[in-house]
Order: structure tokens, then sequence, then C-alpha cells
């Protein structure tokens, strides 16, 4: 099917990938075409004019992209012999179960985050490098829900096109895909949001240095709710 539509042209926003996750939200490749089509329209400037709000105000940010902060991705087995309930333990466990790794091996990301010109480009770095830590954090799973709730609860601390983007994604998905889970997800959608408002920004924290901390530990300290949801 032609997914392209004409007449319609909506700036910063690949239609063709944007329905290929509506569809299957698990076409990691897709989402990563809806993020290069993003980040390299001519209108970022004015898509990313509330993020870029969020991200001077984030003092933690700041001090991260002063340094550079970006350590090695540890491997999953270097991941599991940190100590039982920590959040490299716990994180190391999520990406064993899901059959993934911190480095998106297979991921075609050129043009999107191989630049880290300004902060405003190492922000997004960030949004990726942190990414699995935040369903650890927020105990939120990979499906359709589980991701949506990852997104909402970023949405309310960064307000960025891409993460309401998701959200839409998620919404469609599961009204058109998953219907009768449409209450477990509206209720995953408030409570992230809530969450996103009363968390510390996440992008300026150091998590790959508190890998050895304990997991609960570490969201009472940040003021991380976990999202319960049975997506």
């Amino acid at each position: 099917m032609d997914h392209k539509i004409p007449g319609i042209d909506i700036p910063g926003l690949n239609i063709e990938a944007f329905l290929k996750t509506v569809q299957s939200p698990y076409d990691t490749q897709a989402v990563f075409d809806k993020i290069r089509t993003l980040a390299t329209s001519s209108a970022l400037p004015y898509l990313s004019t509330s993020m870029r709000e969020q991200f001077d105000k984030d003092e933690g940010l700041h001090a991260l992209y002063v340094e550079r902060y970006a350590p090695r991705y540890l491997t999953n087995d270097e991941l599991m012999e940190c100590p039982a309930n920590s959040l490299g333990r716990s994180l190391g466990e999520h990406l064993i179960r899901n059959n993934i790794t911190l480095e998106f091996q297979g991921i075609d990301m050129s043009q999107i985050y191989d630049k880290q010109q300004d902060i405003y480009d190492y922000g997004r770095l960030r949004a990726l490098r942190v990414h699995d830590i935040l369903h650890v954090l927020l105990g939120a799973d990979t499906s359709p829900i589980g991701e949506g709730v990852v997104s909402a609860f970023l949405a309310a601390q960064y307000t960025a096109t891409f993460h309401s983007m998701s959200i839409a994604t998620m919404s469609l998905h599961v009204a058109f895909f998953d219907n009768a889970k449409l209450p477990v997800w509206i209720k995953g959608l408030s409570d992230a949001l809530q969450a996103g408002a009363r968390a510390t920004p996440v992008f300026g924290v150091a998590w790959e240095s508190l890998l050895n901390e304990d997991l609960e530990m570490l969201r009472e300290r940040f003021k991380i709710t976990p999202v319960r949801t049975n997506g």
C-alpha cells in the first residue's frame, strides 16, 4: 500500500514510517526513520522550541554536556555482575529478557546522533542512552503500552515533539490493534504524565555511574514513581 498522501505535507513527519509504527511499534528501524526525518527537517528549529526551553532549564544536563559525558555501554554480561536489586542488574535482566543490547546494533542511526555539536544534539543523544534505563526505573515493559509510558513520562519532562508523536503512535496502535487495552493505556498515559512532572529531569542524571546503586533507593532519590500497567 502506498502511504504517501497527495496534498498532505506535515513538516518533520515521515508519514510512511509513522503509519508503519502504528501498525507495528516493534519496527525499530521505522522508529529511527521518524527520528531522522524530524532531526533533519528544516522545520526542526520550530518543532524543537519547547524542548529547547526545557533543556536550557536542566542544570544536570548542562553539567554532563560540559563533560561530554558518554561512557562506554556495558555489555549484558557486565550488567549482570552488578549487585542484586541494583539498577545495573535490573537493567541487564530487562535487556536479556527482551533480547536487546544498549548499542541498538543493526539500526541505521546516521544523521541523527553523530553530530553532538551543541547541548540540544547532546540531549537527544542522552535520550537514546537512557531509554532502557527508564524502562527499568518506571517498571515499564517493552509492549506498545510500556513504550508509550516511557514516552509520556519524557513528554511531561521535556515536551519534545518526538515524544508527543510517540504517544500518538501508541494511542492509535492500541485503538486499532489492541482495543480491549484502551482503559489500561489511558490510565498508564495519565499516570506516566504525572510521574514525569514530579520526577527529577532524567537526561541530566549520570545514570551510567549509578548502576551499582539499589534500584528502589534511586527511585526515591530522584522522585520516580513506577507506572504499573498490564500492557
